[in-house]
């Protein structure tokens, strides 16, 4: 295995001189993909995601976030994954627009509509499908929710990227998620698949919550719908229960991932774990299963976590990995958790498919106040339970 102590002894104590969140993306963004022997893919990188960030790239960092957003555990508005899958090393970028001088949940909705153009155009999005449901989420002025619209860019090996839009199910209130989702899968002709997925998950009493929805931003035959669950104060028999009839998922690997990442089999009562279920558009048959494992909430510090992690990769992954962590933050892994927010897998032949999570953690570390972001957009639940869960990534 990587002598993880000696990689992380030559790591660089740097500062990023830049003032804006523009700033930040493209500087990391660039030491990234350079980390992992794609530097060639950094220009075209760039260019996406100045389409993506296009409505808050000139914000000052010291300024504070002005929108609480639930992308990250400081309101940076962007993240990036490392997805780790046979021999293959990709990188994802996670954003949500935001109106710089009155944020609001329907003002990020008519700004991501702008970009759905630009995506369109100079990316050759497909928004078929979107279309078809977009209107079940758009927010309403007297709306309350954690986000209304996210998009992320998946950077493949061969320079283009797979779009993503991600919606929010409880954008007319938690109680009603369920029901968005249900018309949302009839529309794209997948309303058995919802409801035979409903059916299979053991009745907890409200704990297996509907969390986030997305579609690939494509017309593709293999475009895909996602539906995202949150389990809270689940034990990895329950999730092994969830997960056992998806295909090459076996109780004993949860239960195994669970305590290899989390510490212990649970209860998890902390951020809760989250699996998302994949399906073809207007195919019923279910094309992947994932588990999310909210890390931050449960190892010492990043390092730490980064052990866990590569032990489930083949060495040479291993070194790819750890070149990320070091450059996607400003500070040394052993000084704390929330680098690496959450770790995901699935069954892939061979080995397991791993993605990594990394919040860039701007504001963290620039001094700047998170009390200076709009409050009002910060739900609560019933039990006064911040309703902030992160599926980081959302991949």
């Amino acid at each position: 295995m990587l002598d993880l102590q000696a990689t992380t002894d030559a790591q660089p104590q740097r500062k990023t001189e830049v003032h804006t969140l523009g700033g930040h993306l493209d500087s990391r963004l660039s030491r990234v993909l350079r980390s992992l022997g794609q530097a060639d893919r950094v220009e075209s990188a760039q260019r996406l995601s100045g389409v993506l960030s296009s409505s808050w790239r000139d914000q000052t960092v010291l300024a504070g976030p002005r929108w609480r957003s639930d992308i990250t555990d400081d309101h940076s508005p962007f993240e990036f994954s490392i997805a780790l899958s046979g021999g293959s090393t990709t990188l994802r970028i996670l954003t949500e627009p935001q109106a710089p001088r009155q944020p609001s949940l329907t003002a990020s909705w008519r700004l991501a509509e702008d970009i759905h153009e630009e995506l369109a155009g100079q990316w050759g999005a497909g928004l078929t499908g979107y279309h078809r449901v977009a209107d079940l989420f758009e927010p309403a002025p007297s709306d309350i929710g954690i986000f209304s619209v996210w998009h992320s860019a998946l950077l493949s090996e061969t320079g283009g990227a797979r779009l993503k839009v991600y919606l929010n199910p409880a954008i007319h209130g938690a109680s009603n998620a369920d029901d968005v989702v249900l018309e949302a899968m009839t529309r794209l002709g997948l309303a058995k698949s919802w409801r035979d997925l409903r059916n299979r998950i053991p009745s907890r009493g409200g704990l297996d919550e509907v969390l986030y929805f997305s579609l690939d931003l494509t017309d593709a035959s293999d475009a895909r719908a996602k539906i995202y669950l949150a389990h809270r104060h689940s034990t990895a028999e329950e999730l092994a229960r969830v997960l056992e009839p998806c295909p090459g998922f076996s109780a004993t690997s949860v239960v195994n991932w669970c305590q290899s990442l989390m510490g212990s089999r649970g209860p998890f009562l902390q951020r809760p774990p989250i699996t998302c279920f994949a399906f073809g558009r207007g195919n019923l048959d279910l094309r992947t299963a994932t588990l999310h494992l909210p890390v931050r909430c449960y190892g010492t510090d990043d390092l730490d976590i980064a052990r866990c992690v590569c032990k489930l990769l083949p060495r040479s992954q291993q070194v790819h990995y750890m070149r990320a962590l070091m450059e996607a933050t400003e500070r040394p892994l052993e000084a704390a958790t929330g680098l690496q927010t959450y770790v995901s897998l699935r069954p892939f032949p061979g080995r397991e498919a791993v993605t990594a999570y990394l919040a860039p953690q701007i504001y963290s570390f620039a001094g700047a106040s998170p009390t200076t972001a709009d409050p009002r957009v910060r739900p609560r639940s019933s039990s006064g339970e911040s309703r902030r869960w992160r599926s980081r990534h959302p991949a």
